[in-house]
């Protein structure tokens, strides 16, 4: 969680790296543990930085806390255009079909356990 509240050393190293690559990368996946509760503030402190810092690359968050799912969380997401994962994980995680913006990502595993991997655009 530290990262999320201090983000901006981490950020530029990660992006350091993969900088040459942004014209051809897909969407920045953040994925959170599940003990990850929302602190509206920060989550608008990290998404508001992710979006002027880094304007070349979409981003999805994959949150696993039911406080992310709740209504003022979404509304987060969807102001900087951030996408929810949509993930199908039984009933191991939360789970919401919420689209926060034009990119989302869609996970979900069939009968024999092979984890399928669905990136969308809505245009």
């Amino acid at each position: 969680m530290k990262k999320l509240h201090d983000p901006d050393e981490a950020l530029e190293r990660f992006f350091e790296v993969f900088e040459p690559m942004v014209g051809i990368m897909g969407p920045v996946l953040v994925q959170l543990p599940p003990m990850a509760k929302v602190y509206f503030d920060v989550a608008d402190h990290f998404f508001a930085l992710l979006k002027r810092k880094y304007k070349a690359y979409e981003f999805v968050v994959e949150p696993r806390h039911p406080t992310w799912f709740e209504d003022e969380s979404l509304t987060v997401m969807s102001k900087y255009d951030i996408g929810l994962v949509i993930s199908q994980s039984g009933n191991e995680f939360p789970y919401s079909e919420m689209i926060t913006a034009k990119i989302f990502i869609s996970v979900f595993t069939d009968r024999q356990s092979c984890m399928h991997l669905l990136i969308q655009m809505i245009c």
